[in-house]
Formats: C-alpha cells, sequence, structure tokens
C-alpha cells in the first residue's frame, strides 16, 4: 500500500517552490523523493518540464563566461545544470577554454594507467575528462583495445594483436 503525502507537506512543497529552491533542496527539506516533488509540480501546473532561460540570463552567462568564471559556478548561480550553460556558450559562437595539460600531470595520468588502467578512475582523482586521460594515455602507446592482447617482443617496444572474443 503506498503512503499518501499530507496535504501540509504538499502546500511546503509549493511554498518553497516559489521561495526559488531547486527540486533537490526542497525535496530535502520536505522528506520526500526527487521525483515526487517533480511530478507533484509538473501535475499541479507550477512548473514547466523544461525551464527556458531569458535573453538576459544568457547574456549573463556570456559575460561570466568571457571573464573567464568556470561553467559550474556559472550552472550554481543561476540553478541550472552545467549542460544547459555549455550549450548558451556554445549557441552564442563562443570558443571554449581549454585548459592545457602540463607535463608533470601527463606523468602522472601514465603513472597513475599503470597501475591500475581505469579512465573513470583517473579522471576523478586528476580532475581531467576521461576523454583527455584517454587521449594522453593512447598518445603515449599505453593504450589497448580491450578485445586485444598485449604481447612484448624482445626487439620491439610492444606488439598487440586481436584475440577472438569466444577463445582467444
Amino acid at each position: 500500500m503506498t503512503q499518501r503525502v499530507p496535504d501540509s507537506v504538499r502546500a511546503e512543497i509549493e511554498d518553497l517552490y516559489y521561495e526559488g529552491l531547486t527540486i533537490n533542496e526542497i525535496a530535502a527539506r520536505c522528506g520526500v523523493s526527487k521525483s515526487f516533488v517533480s511530478k507533484y509540480l509538473l501535475d499541479s501546473d507550477l512548473r514547466d518540464a523544461r525551464r527556458v532561460l531569458t535573453a538576459t540570463e544568457c547574456d549573463q552567462i556570456c559575460r561570466l563566461y568571457e571573464r573567464g568564471a568556470q561553467i559550474s559556478a556559472i550552472a550554481r548561480l543561476l540553478r541550472v545544470w552545467d549542460s544547459t550553460v555549455c550549450n548558451v556558450v556554445r549557441r552564442r559562437g563562443l570558443v571554449k577554454r581549454v585548459r592545457p595539460v602540463q607535463r608533470d600531470e601527463v606523468e602522472r595520468i601514465r603513472q597513475l594507467w599503470r597501475e591500475q588502467p581505469n579512465a573513470y578512475r583517473i579522471a576523478k582523482l586528476t580532475g581531467r575528462s576521461r576523454g583527455t586521460v584517454l587521449s594522453i594515455v593512447r598518445e603515449h602507446g599505453e593504450y589497448y583495445p580491450r578485445d586485444c592482447t598485449v604481447r612484448y617482443e624482445p626487439d620491439k617496444k610492444h606488439v598487440w594483436s586481436y584475440t577472438m572474443v569466444r577463445g582467444g
């Protein structure tokens, strides 16, 4: 049997939403799930399925980005997802900033890869994206596709060859 949410909690959800709290914050304060808050607000026509940014907010995103603010900081300020900020930046034609990788970072990534080749873990430890980690490892010849085995031969640095998935 499902547990019914009292009307007092529903009223509190509406009040908190009008105060400008996010769905996650409302759910934490009211002791209900995020999906319940989202569905309740949509069903009661208090919230659109997607929040549309105003032209002023888009301009503010561009100004902050051009001044050097991080995408995550802008997203927190405006209470939107990082991807929303990225989309505005891309649509407005701003050049994406890329933080250059230093030599000591490259060496650390390579060392972590040798210890345990897990791109997700290394990305989290180094503060870089998974794609950056994989491109560095590929660039230095330390990455091999999953369905291949590495053979070391005395005269060559390394040789890898594909194996059958079933039998190897």
